[in-house]
């Protein structure tokens, strides 16, 4: 269909970007760059699913949202029609590949259930958990089966906007007012927990 092909020659186009500026960096510059694109491509994901906006929601939740929303733009359960055309599809395929991270997004994880679970295995579970929701996603988007997260991810946002008629500058007001609400309850809980901290030495104080 034209809006697959839009997605993904717009995905492509993206990556072929990417591929280039990634040739100039070392391995640690590339890793950096990738995870700093992740934070971005979920701030932007945040934004487009309902509830998304949420503090409280980790990377794996916001996932879950992003999948809940695209079958209902979609339909339950069906996945985007796929793109026939071999050359777009080779493209994408081939661009994604030499996308693919050598190291795995690191993701929150909160709940009572963990504090039984050691260090290891929450990380465990949780990129366990990660993997399954990437994979589901591939599923609801166009020629994704090699989709690395990143492109999974951008696939995801490129479509939810035209689902949605979201623009680019609409969705960059969007992230910068996310933002600017996450700075603030950080800054909440730091002044919350330094007004603590100074009424324990206070009360220390008072028993000296």
């Amino acid at each position: 269909t034209i809006e697959s092909t839009e997605t993904v020659a717009t995905v492509a186009g993206a990556l072929l970007g990417l591929q280039n500026e990634n040739s100039r960096m070392s391995h640690k510059q590339v890793e950096q760059h990738r995870r700093l694109k992740a934070k971005q491509y979920f701030d932007e994901l945040r934004c487009l699913v309902p509830g998304g906006t949420d503090s409280k929601n980790d990377r794996n939740r916001v996932l879950q949202l992003a999948i809940d929303h695209l079958k209902a733009l979609t339909g339950q359960g069906t996945a985007i029609p796929t793109i026939k055309e071999e050359s777009d599809k080779d493209e994408v395929a081939r661009l994604s590949e030499e996308e693919t991270s050598s190291e795995p997004l690191m993701f929150e994880m909160d709940g009572d259930d963990t504090k039984k679970l050691s260090h290891n295995e929450v990380e465990q579970r949780r990129r366990l958990q990660a993997k399954l929701l990437y994979e589901e996603l591939r599923q609801l988007l166009p020629n994704a089966a090699k989709f690395d997260k990143n492109t999974v991810l951008l696939s995801c946002i490129h479509i939810l906007k035209q689902k949605q008629g979201v623009s680019e500058d609409a969705l960059s007001r969007m992230v910068e007012g996310l933002n600017s609400q996450d700075n603030e309850g950080k800054d909440g809980a730091r002044g919350a927990r330094s007004k603590g901290e100074a009424g324990k030495l206070d009360g220390v104080r008072g028993l000296g």
